[in-house]
């Protein structure tokens, strides 16, 4: 986690992407992984794809406030006020990040 950390950091996204997708094949439960893959994701401007690992994290970590505030830029860029007013509210109520 910490060599993917370092790539993106870097800018070498897909080498990170590489990186966190072989350790979610063999640690599918890792909330910090999914949180990484949702941020370079999110840096490759794909949002959808973005968006499903933000969620991922949440569902993993509930108290995952970062994921949940990204899926709310996520849902603004994609003219989505419904998702994101939905996503406003949970994290008003301090519902975490899951679906």
């Amino acid at each position: 986690l910490d060599e993917a950390r370092r790539l993106a950091d870097r800018g070498a996204l897909a080498q990170a992407e590489s990186l966190l997708l072989a350790r979610l094949t063999e640690q599918p439960e890792d909330a910090a992984a999914w949180r990484l893959l949702g941020t370079v994701r999110l840096a490759r401007d794909e949002l959808a794809e973005a968006d499903d690992a933000f969620a991922r994290a949440g569902y993993l970590d509930r108290g995952d406030e970062e994921s949940l505030r990204l899926r709310i830029l996520i849902a603004d860029r994609r003219g989505e006020p419904g998702t994101a007013e939905r996503l406003r509210a949970r994290l008003s109520r301090g519902d975490g990040a899951s679906r």
